[in-house]
């Protein structure tokens, strides 16, 4: 804030966006940070934050403090380009959509910045790339440089663990047949496997993997009748060339110029095309 920039919060519209309001209310109350104005631009977080104050006990009014507000249209959302010096709050937390990517494209040139990432970032997310250091990225098909600063706070996870998530399968037992484990990144989901089946918590305990099918059938194990697509491992971990490209895109230009003679650069457009028509025959 000292630096009269924004600050980028991508943010789920559910308990993430009202759990950061909650923390900033303290830290103004406190006297940590200068009340600054935070825009929340999400109409489904204005929506749950409603309902969460309808239905809490006690704590902070958050509809009305003063240097909160909602936005409600994409107008007053684009309106907040002429800001400096406000916390922007908006979806979605891996920055994948929603109008957050909307004030990423204005705002990660600007070396005053700074994006605050609040959850975890899943690879391939432009959210992950920015938590990894990327210098391009590319957003709604534009080449953005990032010159604001990048930080994480890992503690606002709200996910169940590993010991909680084996509680509450043991809770739920006995299971005489199967339990399935379809959501979350690979070596975690081998880890949780493993406990559960080393807990005999049942029988069998799968991860599937993407394409498989499964028949389930009372009394007797699980069937896969369909294996694991074959492009499976491109599937689920995508090379992100759209950040390269980005990357290429803006230095193209400045190569070529560097170049010592129209020669030599016409040599090398015509080496480019040579390769994009050999990669379009692979």
């Amino acid at each position: 804030m000292a630096r009269n920039g924004n600050v980028l919060i991508p943010s789920f519209a559910v308990e993430r966006t009202q759990v950061i309001l909650e923390d900033l209310l303290a830290l103004f109350a406190a006297k940590r940070l200068k009340p600054v104005n935070v825009f929340v631009d999400s109409p489904l977080a204005e929506l749950v934050t409603r309902a969460t104050q309808r239905y809490r006990n006690g704590g902070f009014d958050l509809m009305s403090v003063p240097n909160i507000g909602f936005t409600h249209t994409v107008d007053e959302s684009k309106r907040l380009e002429k800001m400096s010096g406000a916390i922007i709050i908006a979806g979605s937390g891996m920055c994948q959509g929603g109008r957050i990517r909307h004030h990423l494209l204005n705002n990660l040139p600007l070396s005053q910045s700074r994006v605050l990432l609040v959850g975890y970032q899943v690879a391939g997310t432009l959210g992950a790339l920015l938590r990894d250091g990327a210098k391009h990225v590319r957003i709604s098909g534009h080449d953005v440089p990032v010159r604001a600063d990048i930080a994480m706070i890992e503690t606002y996870s709200t996910h169940a663990d590993r010991p909680e998530l084996l509680k509450w399968i043991t809770q739920h037992g006995p299971i005489s047949s199967s339990v399935f484990l379809v959501h979350g990144e690979g070596p975690a989901l081998t880890t949780l496997a493993k406990d559960l089946s080393d807990n005999a918590v049942a029988p069998y305990v799968i991860t599937p993997t993407l394409g498989e099918t499964w028949n389930l059938t009372p009394g007797q194990g699980p069937n896969k009748t369909v294996e694991a697509r074959t492009d499976v491992q491109m599937q689920t971990n995508p090379p992100d060339w759209t950040a390269d490209f980005a990357v290429f895109e803006s230095s193209i230009a400045k190569r070529l110029r560097a170049l010592p003679s129209d020669a030599a650069r016409q040599s090398a457009v015509a080496s480019l095309s040579r390769a994009m028509k050999q990669a379009e025959g692979f």
